[in-house]
Formats: C-alpha cells, structure tokens, sequence
C-alpha cells in the first residue's frame, strides 16, 4: 500500500525546560504509545502513577531525567488501576543512556509488549543530523527504507522481538547519521518495489535527534516523527497519529468487496451505525468523535469474532469527510479496510467537484477522460503500482452533463467503463467508485452537498 504523508503536519510541541544530566548517574527516559486499539493508557513506574497520563496511539511524551538503575513499567488502561494493567516490564538502565520505552503491539491479539530504544545522543557531526528508524507495525514483514531516488538507507529492520527487560540487540530500531536537509522518504518491503508509505520533504535538521517511527497496522500504517535538540531535551513531534483533534468527523462506509455478502461495519466492538450494508452499497454519513477506531467487517447478524476483515487504529480527524472503503477479495484474501478523507473544499460558482475511488481489486492504474480525450484524473489505483499515488482523486469542472470515460493508464486507448450522459450538476460533489470484477466493471456515482 503506498500513502503519501505530508510531515509538515501541525507540530505539537512539548517544550519542557530539563536540567543538565550527568552521564554518571542519571538518565534520560520518555514512553511512546504506538500500540493500535489499546486507546489512551496510564503509565506507572515502579508501582506510582507518573505524570504520563492519558497517552494516545501515537503520542510520545517529553524526556524526563531520572536516576540510572532499574525500573518496573506498568501500562495500564487511563484512569484503571495498576491491577489492570495490560502490559508490565523491568528494565536494567545505565548512566547516560536516552531510552524510549516503546509501547507496541496489539491487546487484541495477546502480544502487546514494551520495547526499549536505546538512542545515541552522542556528538553529532558539523552539518549532519541523525535518525533512528523505528518498526512498530505488529503484521508488517521486514521493511527497507530509501530515499525516493532509490538510495538505501536501511534493510531488513524487522520488529522486534520482545523481551522482558531491556536487550544488548536493537530490535525493531536503527540509528544512522546523515547529511542534514530535507528528504523524501520511502518505506518498502524488504527487497519489494511495493510502496508502503512515502514521506515527502522530511526535514532533518542539523545537530538534531530524529526519532521516526512507522506504526499501526500494514493496512492503515500511520508515522510518527519526533525531533530532539539534544542540547535542551526540547522536543516537538510531528505526526499522522498525533493531533487529531477534540471535534468531530463525518463517515460512511462503502462496501467494496467482492464475495462478500451483506456486512455489518462493528466500530470498537459494537455494529451500531453501519449495520446491514449490500455489495455496492455505500452509508449515509455518520458524525464521530475524532481519535482512533477499531474496525471490524462481519457478515450481517454475526457476532465480531466471525470477522472477515479487520482493521486498528485508524485515525478520525476533526472536520474531515471520510469514506471507510472496504476494498479486495475474499477469495484472494486480499481485502483491506482504507479510510479515504474526501475533499470538501469549498467550490467555485458555476463549477461542481468530481472525485473518483478504484475499488477494484486486481485492476491495473486507471484515468478518468472526457469522451474527446480530455484528461481529467490519471495514476488512480491499487497502490503499489509504478506511479500510483492513491486510489482517490479529485478535480474541479465547469458544471454541466458530461461524457466521461474510464480508460486504462496503461494503455491510454483502452476505454474499461464509458459513462456517456454523468450530470455534474454545480456545487455538488461527486464520488465515482469502480467496483466489481475486472471484466465487468461498476460505476456508483454519489452526489453529496457541500457543507
């Protein structure tokens, strides 16, 4: 699955003043929640609650000075006991160190663990920054990291294997030091040319500490980046898991999958909203509180362990319009819940917004044309495909009845669906879905209101 993901994101910034360590005797230590649908947890130290309260999927919280020596980590649901706690650990520290305790894996599945990263925050040369790499994505193979022209930066960093204290291997991580600058980032399966996410114009600063960690699910993996002067401990994070908001979002489901009958959509366990759903047939929207949703595609009137397709963690931010489009086979076993924000951007008098989503499982990139050949929309498609930067796209036109065509990106003469009379009628937006199989392909053309 390959995402953009824009790490010019809104930085939250955790600008906590800390004295000076000593290298003898102390340390440096702060916890980063990367564990998806184990909501927002309290952490304990040696059986107190720490000031760590109330941590998000994809939140990491400032460094704190602390004397070296040996500590026992609780994890526990916010606001629950220390009885409850869903994950523990000790860990051997030694004068200092900088150490992430890193909160992963999935409470659902019975493997959720705490996994120190142990950080180099010594000198830095004159013009470079560094990083470490970080793999916290429970059903994610080994994974290579490059820049976009294709340099290597990493290869096979696998997730970790964890253990009950801190190890003398770093699992999941990897610290390099690099010419500092701006980066555009790509993370690949190893030895793949599958596109998993793409980080564009990552800006590594000089004399900096880069944590960048890739979280979440394979389906809905999500990156976390936070940047470190090491000379004041300030930090600021910038992330597609962080920042979501205190609002609220719109959503409705699409049910894209081929083999699948009717379908219930459960949300953190429960069908409510988006229950009965047909092959083809998409949602009326529903209004969510932003934060982070456990998904769960189950045949209709079954219970949630007989789900078909699952997905964790996937990010609600406040004011955006979202379609969770339940995509692929069953057969082939290759369906995957991908929510798509949709653009709701105000449009022009006169014109009207006409947005297209490829729910095809095993079709090749596709374009969107007028009937005279006029191109519209091009490189939509399954992601992992050559010049496919997501399966949505949208564009503005003049309003008006219109003769499109769905033609092959490949072979730009090949006309897959003709569509001779679609009216785009002004100041609607206008979602196409191709769905069905490859040989007979379905258009869903949904008219939506502006806000």
């Amino acid at each position: 699955m390959r995402r953009t993901l824009m790490m010019t994101m809104a930085l939250l910034l955790l600008m906590i003043a800390l004295p000076a360590a000593g290298q003898e005797d102390t340390i440096r230590l702060r916890t980063g929640h990367f564990s998806p649908g184990a909501g927002k947890v309290d952490i304990y130290r040696d059986g107190e609650l720490t000031e760590s309260r109330g941590l998000s999927f994809g939140e990491v919280t400032a460094w704190e000075e602390l004397p070296a020596g040996r500590y026992a980590i609780a994890v526990v649901p916010a606001g629950q006991p220390l009885e409850s706690a869903l994950v523990e650990g000790e860990f051997d520290t030694q004068g200092g160190q900088w150490i992430t305790l890193a909160i992963i894996g999935e409470v659902t599945r019975g493997n959720m663990g705490i996994q120190p990263i142990i950080e180099d925050y010594g000198p830095i040369a004159a013009g470079e920054t560094r990083v470490t790499f970080f793999h916290a994505v429970p059903d994610l193979d080994p994974i290579d990291i490059q820049l976009q022209d294709g340099t290597e930066l990493v290869s096979v960093l696998m997730y970790p294997t964890l253990t009950s204290g801190a190890s003398d291997k770093p699992d999941g991580y990897l610290t390099l030091d690099l010419i500092a600058g701006p980066r555009d980032l790509q993370v690949t399966p190893y030895n793949g040319d599958q596109i998993l996410l793409m980080l564009d114009d990552v800006m590594l600063a000089p004399g900096m500490n880069n944590l960048i960690v890739l979280a979440g699910l394979r389906a809905n993996a999500v990156t976390v980046m936070v940047v470190t002067n090491p000379q004041t401990a300030h930090s600021e994070t910038a992330a597609d898991a962080v920042d979501v908001g205190q609002g609220t979002a719109l959503v409705r489901v699409g049910h894209f999958v081929l083999g699948a009958g009717e379908a219930d959509m459960y949300i953190d366990g429960q069908p409510d909203a988006f229950a009965g759903l047909a092959y083809g047939e998409v949602s009326e929207w529903v209004e969510l509180p932003a934060g982070y949703y456990d998904l769960a595609f189950v045949p209709a009137g079954d219970a949630l362990d007989d789900a078909v397709i699952t997905a964790s963690g996937v990010p609600l931010t406040t004011g955006d319009r979202v379609i969770w489009a339940v995509t692929g086979s069953l057969e082939a076993g290759t369906g995957a819940i991908r929510p798509v924000v949709e653009n709701f951007a105000p449009i022009s008098p006169g014109e009207t917004r006409l947005a297209f989503l490829h729910a095809m499982p095993d079709l090749e990139p596709v374009s969107i044309q007028l009937a005279d050949g006029t191109l519209l929309l091009t490189a939509l498609g399954n992601p992992g495909w050559a010049g496919v930067q997501s399966a949505y796209g949208s564009v503005d036109l003049v309003a008006g009845p219109r003769h499109l065509q769905i033609t092959s990106m490949l072979s730009p003469a090949v006309v897959l669906a003709d569509l001779p009379a679609v009216e785009l009628a002004a100041g609607k937006n206008n979602l196409l879905v191709a769905t069905g199989p490859d040989s007979r392909p379905i258009v869903i053309h949904l008219v939506t209101d502006q806000p």
